[in-house]
């Protein structure tokens, strides 16, 4: 997508959207609505053209509103399957701090150099293939995902270099990281050491080459200052652009959730009916059919 563009005629408002095909180069598309999930900073600084976005008040909200944390994320590939590895269907938060907040601030304050062999103050770890053995057709292996907090300036020196060519001093950089993310892990699974069949490391910028968040922000915009009640009174799906609507995590809080229900609320929004009560009404009659 390369931009929004809001504007009218004589009957209606219209926008466009300029998509960028593969095939056929930059195509603009017009219609009466259009919904952006692709968050605060990315609509209103790189979608909308700045002569119309600078005229919203989300313009001036993202002004105090800065990204939320980056990540790092080890893809892992385990020898045997979840029932001989003895994987849940769980996640699992492993802390290395008793005040994980100071921990942090600490290690996001260090060089990447230093950072790199740091033990991190918490990591995530989840097996996706334990939850949904469809995930996988290999019945002798299993999936393991870490999730860690990470400083986008430790990688913005390879931002602008190409996918998959950024070089053997970031690769060894993410790898190390990626790494003692996992040694942490298997102090709480020590049996699932000598397992691992593939490793594979994503940084901030690969969340920015795949996800096209700004800095390789997890969720959208940060919590510093977005529950803040001048704020927060102020994110809505509906804009001062005619047409336009927004939803997705930036909307309410961050989460799989939140996400969900933004959808609901961007809807409601648009059709001007509340779709909440909708969807009890009908839930109601589900269970009284039962």
């Amino acid at each position: 997508m390369g931009y929004l563009a809001g504007g009218a005629n004589s009957d209606c408002t219209i926008i466009g959207v300029r998509v960028n095909s593969k095939h056929d180069g930059e195509v603009d598309i017009y219609a009466h609505i259009i919904v952006s999930d692709a968050g605060l900073n990315n609509t209103f600084t790189k979608l909308l053209p700045t002569e119309i976005a600078s005229r919203t008040s989300f313009h001036t909200l993202l002004e105090q509103l800065r990204p939320s944390v980056a990540s790092l994320t080890v893809f892992i590939g385990l020898k045997g399957s979840p029932e001989e590895l003895g994987l849940k269907k769980q996640n699992a938060w492993i802390f290395h701090s008793t005040d994980p907040d100071a921990a942090m601030k600490k290690l996001m304050a260090m060089s990447a150099d230093d950072a790199v062999d740091a033990e991190h103050p918490f990591v995530f770890l989840s097996f996706p293939s334990a939850k949904d053995r469809s995930l996988l057709e290999d019945e002798d292996k299993a999936t393991a995902v870490v999730l860690l907090f990470a400083n986008y300036d430790w990688f913005k020196e390879w931002e602008t270099r190409r996918q998959n060519n950024r070089g053997d001093e970031y690769e060894d950089l993410k790898q190390r990281m990626g790494h003692r993310a996992w040694e942490q892990c298997c102090k709480v699974f020590p049996h699932l050491e000598d397992t691992v069949d593939y490793f594979n490391v994503g940084t901030p910028i690969t969340n920015r080459y795949y996800l096209g968040q700004q800095r390789g922000e997890m969720y959208g915009v940060g919590v510093e200052k977005r529950y803040d009640v001048e704020v927060s009174m102020h994110i809505r799906p509906e804009t001062e652009v005619p047409g336009l609507f927004l939803t997705g995590q930036d909307i309410l809080s961050a989460g799989f959730t939140p996400t969900l229900l933004s959808g609901v609320l961007c809807s409601s929004a648009i059709l001007k009916r509340n779709l909440f009560a909708d969807l009890g009404s009908f839930h109601g009659a589900i269970m009284e059919s039962k």
